[in-house]
């Protein structure tokens, strides 16, 4: 973590004095988090842990309306929403196929819950609680 934090430093700082930089939009994110022990969790190959539902996502840029949003959130979002978002960044507001939604809409910046599910297990997570689910499966 260390290295891409480092490696991210670095990126940036080469790159702060070209004169598109002003005009660029950055989009960081992550497939899965990886869990370090740093929220008291150990436990490795649980692909519904913590980390897992929560993502790292930033956008960086001069853009007007990221100035709007809050430095650093909760929202609940996932990957689906980087496109409908850029789309808006851009201006482009006509429907579109996607499943995601744009995270500039207020409306859905206070989502109530997240819910994911992989293989047998499935989370669900609210402001106040954490359930995670396993479907037991019977072998022969």
């Amino acid at each position: 973590m260390r290295y891409t934090d480092s490696a991210l430093k670095d990126f940036f700082e080469g790159i702060e004095d070209e004169p598109w930089f002003e005009n660029t939009l950055f989009v960081i994110t992550a497939d899965h988090g990886f869990n370090w022990g740093e929220k008291n969790y150990y436990k490795l190959g649980d692909p519904l842990h913590r980390p897992s539902t929560w993502l790292p996502l930033v956008w960086l840029g001069a853009h007007p309306e990221l100035g709007k949003l809050p430095r650093k959130n909760g929202f609940l979002s996932s990957h689906v929403d980087v496109a409908p978002t850029l789309l808006d960044l851009l201006g482009i507001r006509e429907g579109n196929a996607y499943a995601g939604h744009t995270l500039l809409d207020p409306a859905y910046q206070k989502a109530a819950y997240t819910l994911m599910g992989h293989r047998t297990e499935m989370a669900w997570e609210d402001a106040s609680m954490r359930v995670l689910m396993n479907q037991l499966v019977r072998t022969r």
